[in-house]
């Protein structure tokens, strides 16, 4: 599996080596280091060859030290050092050198510190053709990570569950995999109330054990999946909104990542209509985007 592991040596970045040195499966990852060195500034004329010849030299002593970690750790990593928008080139080097996955680092979880200041993290999050992995804090000291699992039988989450089976370690990870069912009748409030008008559905007790009994269905199926692959994993089922009801559990069950699918939407329709995985993204320690290529 090619890794493409992008680096400014800064702490999120760091996160995102060392989730990789914990929890990646040793004998198929191929890793690529990639730093990206930014244009100068047009008004640097002065020592302007000096200034690049610096900030590159930076940047080899950078991936060089990443790709000796990762080596330290057993695994395989070979470097790259890119000019230009950090975002374009991370993406730029995806489609050309054919990465099937990209991790990096996201110093904030702020979605309109983002939004209004622009994020390299965001930028290949909604432009990367293929899976993407964002960290935002390293992983705690435990024997194994806790690794969740989004599921709800979709192509994006079935890939979710083949992209965890080939990336991470079983030896390193316990797998749980949540599915969650919608509400039977979602309630829309209004404020204030106009006259006359009352809430038409109460969702039946029956009806709402109905879909979680399906939703733990489905999940007990794709644990058996991860089983199968040599993964210690479990299933389990809720109702709500997919986004909330994952950063719950994962919050409660202290979980060190989240894997969740992409329906491939595109940049625009994401900041108007937000997403599951955006929303996962933004608040999880760290989370595992699983896009196809041809999404």
């Amino acid at each position: 599996m090619k890794v493409l592991l992008t680096t400014d040596g800064m702490l999120p970045a760091r996160a995102a080596e060392n989730l990789i040195a914990r929890v990646g499966v040793r004998e198929h990852l191929d890793i690529t280091v990639m730093t990206v060195v930014p244009p100068l500034p047009p008004e640097i004329v002065d020592d302007s060859g000096r200034i690049r010849d610096q900030m590159w030299a930076g940047a080899q002593k950078t991936v060089v030290e990443t790709a000796a970690r990762l080596k330290a750790a057993g695994l395989q990593a070979q470097t790259q050092v890119a000019e230009g928008h950090a975002g374009e080139q991370i993406v730029l080097a995806v489609k050309r050198d054919g990465f099937e996955l990209t991790a990096l680092g996201a110093g904030s979880k702020s979605w309109l510190h983002q939004l209004l200041l622009g994020s390299t993290s965001t930028f290949v999050l909604h432009n990367s053709p293929t899976s993407v992995l964002i960290a935002h804090e390293n992983l705690p000291e435990r024997a194994k990570a806790r690794v969740l699992v989004g599921f709800d039988a979709s192509e994006g989450s079935g890939h979710g569950l083949a992209i965890a089976a080939r990336f991470l370690d079983p030896r390193l990870c316990d797998v749980k995999v949540l599915t969650v069912a919608d509400e039977p009748f979602p309630q829309i409030d209004f404020w204030p109330k106009p006259v006359g008008v009352h809430r038409p559905f109460e969702a039946t007790e029956e009806i709402r054990k109905g879909r979680i009994h399906e939703a733990e269905r489905r999940a007990r199926w794709a644990a058996g999946e991860i089983r199968d692959a040599g993964f210690a994993a479990s299933g389990a089922g809720d109702i709500g909104h997919p986004g909330v009801q994952l950063l719950k559990e994962s919050e409660g069950g202290h979980f060190d990542l989240i894997v969740v699918g992409s329906r491939g939407l595109g940049p625009v329709r994401r900041t108007l209509l937000g997403s599951v995985s955006d929303q996962v993204v933004r608040h999880a320690r760290a989370t595992l985007v699983a896009r196809r290529e041809d999404s």
